[in-house]
């Protein structure tokens, strides 16, 4: 696989945060594609669970509360994501529009982990900078 060099500056927490990562890789920037190749492989996964997990009217649901949102990892995405559904419910009465049943969806998402709630979002994110 080819390879590219690039620069990347990096806070003393996150340089901190990847010497700390337990690896087999001891350079940096070994660790750092340790790290990556864990994330992705981890989003991969839950982005196929999460998506079987929805019905069609579900998902279109969320990619229309998530319009416009921009996502901010210092915010909990299931308290984000939960919030987002229930106020396109109160404010745009989306349940009635994509005909979902609200306290089974609530459910759904509460059952959730952080990474799963984290992975939908991402999806919603995606939709939206296609379109």
């Amino acid at each position: 696989m080819p390879r590219e060099k690039f620069s990347v500056t990096l806070d003393d927490v996150m340089i901190e945060r990847i010497n700390n990562f337990v690896s087999k890789e001891k350079s940096m920037s070994g660790k750092f594609n340790d790290i990556l190749r864990d994330y992705f492989a981890m989003l991969d996964r839950a982005k196929k669970e999460v998506l079987h997990a929805f019905t069609e009217s579900e998902l279109n649901y969320i990619y229309d509360a998530f319009n416009g949102t921009i996502l901010l990892p210092e915010l909990s995405f299931k308290t984000l994501l939960i919030a987002k559904i229930e106020d396109a419910n109160k404010f745009d009465r989306l349940s009635e529009k994509w005909n979902v049943d609200m306290d089974k969806f609530l459910s759904e998402l509460n059952s959730l982990s952080e990474f799963e709630c984290y992975a939908i979002c991402k999806i919603a994110e995606e939709f939206w900078s296609k379109h």
